[in-house]
């Protein structure tokens, strides 16, 4: 799937938010629903792959990152296996004026949340 600039979050049954690190990879998962389910695993894009095949299966899920020193190595293997990808700029995501807590699992939830209500634009 190529990067669009807009999407509907109605084509999708599920969001996940991904803070990526050299080491590791902190997710979460949203649906349209009550799902909300944050994880850490390893930084390699075959475990996010095989973590979406095991446990959202039939599902069409949308994935997002903020791009940086990381790369696309991500987005490239998601897109590769026809699983969507965005990689959003740092300064288009929405944050709050006084927001001084930050993490990764905090990120991630972040991203999975602007993406279930259509506020990421994908670089």
């Amino acid at each position: 799937m190529a990067q669009n600039t807009t999407y509907s979050p109605s084509d999708y049954d599920a969001f996940i938010g991904i803070d990526v690190d050299k080491n590791s990879f902190a997710f979460n998962v949203k649906d349209h629903f009550t799902m909300n389910k944050s994880l850490k695993i390893p930084a390699e894009p075959e475990n996010l792959y095989n973590y979406i095949q095991k446990h959202l299966p039939n599902q069409r899920v949308l994935c997002a990152y903020e791009a940086g020193p990381t790369g696309f190595n991500l987005h490239d293997y998601l897109e590769e296996r026809n699983q969507p990808c965005f990689v959003i700029s740092p300064l288009s995501i929405p944050r709050a004026k006084n927001e001084k807590v930050k993490n990764n699992r905090i990120d991630s939830e972040k991203l999975s949340k602007y993406l279930k209500t259509a506020e990421l634009k994908p670089i």
